[in-house]
């Protein structure tokens, strides 16, 4: 698990420019995903995990979705036959 600290630096309309702390990287964020009550100059921590179940679940979601995609796109093969002059 990763811990992370991160400063608001500014909120203009639905966004939140955000530094981590001890770096001159801003990024962006959805202001409607910060604390309802965060504010320029605000410290926010983050934690960061990997989770080995949902990963599992999206693999299977998305292996399903391909198998499904490739029963519907691929045409059925057929021998071709070309005529020719002898």
């Amino acid at each position: 698990m990763v811990k992370l600290r991160v400063i608001v630096d500014r909120v203009e309309g639905d966004r939140a420019t955000l530094f981590f702390e001890g770096a001159e990287e801003a990024f962006f964020w959805p202001r409607k995903l910060l604390p309802a009550s965060s504010k320029e100059g605000d410290v926010l921590l983050i934690t960061v995990r990997r989770s080995s179940r949902l990963t599992k679940r999206r693999l299977s979601e998305v292996s399903r979705l391909i198998e499904s995609l490739a029963k519907s796109q691929v045409p059925e093969h057929r021998d071709i036959e070309v005529e020719g002059d002898g």
